[in-house]
């Protein structure tokens, strides 16, 4: 079975190509200020516009606006945004006119318990993606490195890919 990746974080033009080259389905840029991989929505476009035809883009966001939303949709044309704050399905839902293909929700997991909320965002999210819970003093939601004990999504009731 083959696997579609999605890598995130890229900040350069070689992290693009690399990506790229190691046959990434999606490529992601993170425009959120207190990431070490923040980028701003045109520089994320410059970079994106590499991938032109060869892999989808994601813009990842944390909590974003109606505003910023619209600024990366001019520049950027993602056809993925992700939303890996506290969003709600409102605003998931809402989140959908920004992209041209849909919302990935992401979610924070590091128990069980962590799964429950997926539910509620069947009919809001297009996809879902799971992530590792930041540590507990933790000044952004993900990009940690970690992983999470993937055991935990065995059997659980996931409504979206």
């Amino acid at each position: 079975m083959a696997i579609d990746a999605k890598i995130c974080g890229l900040t350069t033009p070689e992290a693009v190509d690399a990506a790229l080259a190691g046959g990434a389905r999606w490529l992601g840029f993170v425009i959120f200020p207190p990431s070490p991989r923040h980028l701003s929505p045109q520089r994320a476009a410059e970079l994106a516009e590499r991938a032109s035809g060869r892999a989808g883009i994601v813009a990842v966001t944390v909590n974003a606006d109606d505003a910023l939303l619209s600024d990366i949709q001019r520049h950027m044309r993602p056809h993925w945004i992700q939303l890996h704050g506290a969003e709600g399905p409102a605003r998931v839902h809402a989140a959908r006119s920004f992209a041209r293909s849909g919302v990935i929700k992401a979610f924070a997991v590091r128990t069980r318990e962590d799964l429950r909320p997926v539910s509620g965002f069947a009919s809001a999210a297009d996809m879902v993606l799971f992530d590792a819970k930041p540590p507990k003093e933790a000044s952004r939601p993900g990009g940690w490195g970690e992983s999470f004990d993937w055991t935990l999504l065995k059997g659980a009731d996931i409504p979206r890919p």
